[in-house]
């Protein structure tokens, strides 16, 4: 019996390394929070076996608990899907993405790092692998969409998501059925199209010359009159958007801006952001391309100073400001930033 505790002590304790390493990944396989409470009697898995335990402290998304007939020393905090009531059903047999419907506002963790951003939830693209599984929602994060970037959405873990006090948003009514507009689809692209239903805040649209595997359902900020030109987009944008930045003496104050930018080829959709809280990140032009996100930026004179959050590596731009455009050189490569107004990361 006493071989069989130490054997079982040693299980728990690999529990408690792995759990740790857990907590710093991104899980493929989550799950909807139940409401545990502090005092709570479960069940907790560990490999193919569930342990009694009770809940010790809670934190969004995850429960500390102490395992019935072990030392303290093997309390460890565990993830929602390995976690349920006695004599309950797996969680992992259980389809809890029906909490959210689109249009409802919550708060999303999408990097599971808690940092939690309003958001609210959107239809699933036709082509996302993860719509049926019942571990994710969509949803089109207020920071992001502001500036104009990812309108269809972040793929958001069940356990990352909770509700806000925020009413869901409602249809515009400036489109009904059967109207011919222009569509914005996943990869920036406009493209004619047709609205063939009006689903709640979203409209279903079906791309000219694409049969209904390609249908969307898209909110009106996705959609623009047909015939709509670059130009006027354009015009419309400006409109909204401050022309320059504040300037800090020779040189635009970069905190709080975002820029697209000109690699040479013309401007992009790719946007660099640099955030108030010096973290900086630069978003892709389309759904799929690999961006970046630097761990901090300092400025100094005509020096702007980056560094990567990845591996840690510096890198010293030399700034010069031509008449509302911003270029940064490092040595090989030139940047030219078209201001686009402020963002919210």
């Amino acid at each position: 019996m006493k071989k069989q505790i130490k054997i079982e002590s040693r299980s728990i304790g690999f529990t408690v390394i792995a759990a740790l390493v857990f907590m710093f990944a991104a899980s493929s396989l989550a799950f909807a929070q139940e409401d545990f409470k502090v005092g709570d009697k479960v069940e907790v898995k560990d490999g193919d076996r569930w342990y009694k335990a009770q809940v010790i402290d809670t934190k969004p998304g995850e429960f500390k608990v102490h395992y019935d007939g072990y030392d303290p020393m093997f309390d460890v905090w565990v993830l929602p899907d390995r976690i349920r009531t006695i004599g309950g059903p797996d969680p992992a047999t259980i389809n809890k993405a029906t909490k959210y419907k689109p249009g409802d506002r919550v708060e999303c963790d999408k990097a599971s790092m808690g940092d939690w951003e309003k958001g609210t939830v959107v239809p699933f693209l036709p082509n996302d692998t993860n719509k049926n599984s019942g571990n994710f929602y969509r949803v089109r994060l207020d920071s992001f969409n502001k500036s104009g970037l990812y309108k269809a959405g972040h793929e958001c873990n069940t356990v990352n998501i909770r509700p806000i006090n925020e009413a869901p948003i409602k249809a515009s009514g400036k489109y009904k059925v059967g109207d011919q507009i222009e569509a914005q689809n996943a990869n920036f692209t406009w493209l004619s199209a047709k609205v063939i239903a009006v689903e709640g805040a979203f409209y279903k649209v079906r791309f000219d010359n694409r049969d209904s595997r390609y249908d969307e359902s898209i909110s009106d900020d996705r959609i623009r009159p047909l015939g709509t030109t670059e130009m006027e987009a354009e015009a419309k944008t400006k409109q909204d958007t401050p022309l320059t930045p504040k300037m800090a003496g020779a040189f635009p104050s970069l905190p709080g801006t975002a820029w697209k930018i000109d690699f040479g080829k013309g401007v992009t959709g790719t946007v660099f952001q640099f955030c108030k809280n010096r973290r900086w990140e630069i978003i892709p032009q389309r759904a799929g391309t690999i961006g970046a996100v630097g761990k901090s930026y300092t400025v100094s004179g005509s020096t702007l100073t980056t560094v990567n959050a990845d591996d840690g590596m510096v890198e010293k731009w030399k700034m010069t400001w031509k008449g509302g455009v911003l270029e940064i050189f490092d040595g090989k490569t030139t940047l030219r930033l078209h201001y686009t107004g402020t963002n919210q990361c």
